[in-house]
């Protein structure tokens, strides 16, 4: 049985498997990072760490006009926080992520979870892969 943590970013919904996130936390600070890719608006600070911030509707390529107010912060490798507009709930399943076609490296798949799509993060891949389709 797996268990996901699942949060929106703008009208996109998003999981983590729960064992990866390692806190969530509202948007309090950001420095830009102007000189990286679109999609790392900068970086924040979580529990004394440096956490690159992530906007995954920019990683698949999409304008992404809603800010984060929160920050949803994952731990593989290397911590890694995703911005989100809203968050979500906690679902246990059996079920194991469906293979996207044509998205980029960075998610395991998609999976119905509480009757909504969820695209299922794989952020060591975000972090190997860097936006690489």
């Amino acid at each position: 049985m797996a268990i996901y943590f699942t949060f929106w970013k703008g009208e996109r919904f998003f999981a983590l498997e729960i064992e990866v996130v390692e806190g969530v936390s509202k948007l309090e600070e950001l420095t830009p990072a102007d000189w990286g890719p679109d999609w790392l608006v900068g970086f924040t600070f979580f529990r004394g760490q440096t956490v690159p911030l992530i906007d995954l509707e920019g990683y698949l390529g999409s304008a992404s006009p809603s800010a984060a107010k929160y920050i949803v912060v994952s731990r593989s490798e290397e911590v890694l926080g995703f911005g989100a507009t809203r968050l979500g709930t906690h679902y246990e399943t059996e079920e194991t992520p469906e293979p996207l076609e044509g998205f980029s490296a960075g998610f395991k798949g998609q999976l119905l979870l509480g009757g909504r799509t969820a695209l299922v993060i794989d952020p060591l891949g975000i972090l190997r892969e860097g936006g690489r389709k």
